[in-house]
């Protein structure tokens, strides 16, 4: 794609973007209204139904102005995924009690990246505080993103232990991001834990994460909890 053609595109994008923003600012100053009315109206159900379509609009107003900023702004490259996702990741990387790892692409507009995808990867060595993949499944876990169109999002692991504190990078997993930064990669890293928490990290490169859905709880800008379903 020819740098012309993605300027278009993301010029288009961004004028089709803030034209859904107004529609989602109409709809959620509708909800409110409702639930006003409905609370006006001492009918307790429907203002709490009406709540909640209140905060379903308010999420994808918040979605659409990081999508709007990231494209204006090409320095701050936003990643993007739901909960129902990094329940998937949470499970793919602990099945047992070593530390698992894998690599995680998607789709891409402009700045935006869209974590969508795992690749398996297979292990060389892992024990229950390390893990390393083989060179042979990692560059066939590249050339198969490659051969789909994309780019390599984020490198993500899981580690022991419980709580936001656990997800902290080890000086080895900042050594290796900040290497593979400084050549040039877009990829952050993630780390995880078997109880939920998810941290999303960087060396060198700032960037923006936008987690939806159901079952997210923010914590701080970059850790947030994931509720795990049975």
């Amino acid at each position: 794609m020819n740098a012309h053609r993605t300027t278009i595109e993301t010029v288009t994008l961004v004028a089709e973007l803030n034209r859904r923003e107004k529609a989602i600012q109409q709809q959620h100053g509708e909800a409110i209204q409702a639930m006003t009315n409905a609370f006006r109206g001492f009918d307790r159900t429907e203002a709490e139904r009406r709540f909640g379509l209140c905060l379903m609009w308010n999420e994808l107003h918040e979605l659409v102005s990081q999508c709007v900023k990231s494209l204006t702004d090409p320095s701050l490259i936003t990643y993007v995924c739901d909960g129902w996702f990094l329940q998937d990741l949470i499970r793919h990387l602990t099945p047992g009690t070593d530390e698992e790892i894998t690599h995680i692409t998607g789709a891409r507009i402009g700045p935006v990246r869209v974590l969508s995808r795992i690749c398996r990867l297979t292990a060389q060595t892992k024990t229950p505080v390390f893990a390393k993949g083989t060179a042979k499944s990692c560059a066939n876990a590249e050339i198969e993103i490659l051969e789909h169109g994309n780019v390599l999002h984020a490198m993500a692991h899981s580690h022991p232990g419980q709580g936001a504190v656990a997800t902290h990078p080890s000086s080895i997993d900042v050594n290796y991001m900040g290497r593979i930064q400084r050549v040039g990669a877009d990829a952050i890293g993630i780390i995880i834990t078997r109880d939920g928490w998810v941290r999303f990290y960087s060396v060198v490169k700032p960037f923006r994460v936008f987690v939806m859905g159901s079952g997210v709880t923010q914590v701080e800008e970059h850790v947030l909890h994931i509720a795990l379903s049975d």
